[in-house]
């Protein structure tokens, strides 16, 4: 469906929102925008970069990453 500029600036932004069906994030329902919130890929769901650095962070403190180190002596 095309939009003439005169019609998307004067457009009001339910009508904008309800036109365009942007992507909302799947755990806090965010509007997604690349540049301000990220939209990143988790498993089938997209998520802003809030919650998924919040869930990232919830699996490292749970399984923390840990460098191997040789011993020595013993």
């Amino acid at each position: 469906m095309a939009i003439s500029g005169d019609a998307l600036a004067t457009m009001s932004l339910q009508e904008m929102l309800d036109t365009y069906q942007p992507t909302k994030c799947a755990e806090c329902g965010v509007t997604l925008h690349e540049t301000t919130t990220g939209c990143r890929t988790v498993g089938p769901k997209c998520v802003c970069s809030d919650c998924y650095f919040r869930t990232m962070s919830d699996g490292l403190e749970q399984y923390p990453i840990c460098i191997p180190r040789m011993h020595r002596g013993g």
